[in-house]
């Protein structure tokens, strides 16, 4: 494997796990606003969804991390990840921008 290669496939999946934590973030919100008391985000999530949509527990937990931004567009429309926390994200992209 090239060095091009290597590092397009090391931002594909820093992409992936970025968009993982704003899920967990967007939960952690989810779950502070309405007094759920879940232990973790992607419980709260899941809650969320049940009510939302209807489905079992079950079947709101076994759903991709694609499948939940779509899920979660309209409600996600308008939230901003908080200060504090958005330059924890922009620390990581100046990281992965140096060239090594």
């Amino acid at each position: 494997m090239d060095k091009e290669h290597a590092k397009s496939r090391l931002q594909i999946n820093v992409m992936h796990a970025v968009q993982a934590w704003y899920l967990d973030i967007f939960g952690e919100e989810l779950n502070q606003k309405n007094n759920w008391g879940f232990s973790n985000a992607r419980e709260a999530i899941a809650f969320h969804l049940v009510k939302k949509f209807g489905w079992t527990i079950d079947y709101c937990h076994n759903l991709k991390d694609d499948d939940l931004h779509v899920l979660l567009r309209e409600d996600m429309r308008g939230w901003k990840i908080p200060n504090e926390i958005a330059k924890i994200a922009e620390e990581l992209d100046s990281f992965l921008k140096r060239d090594s």
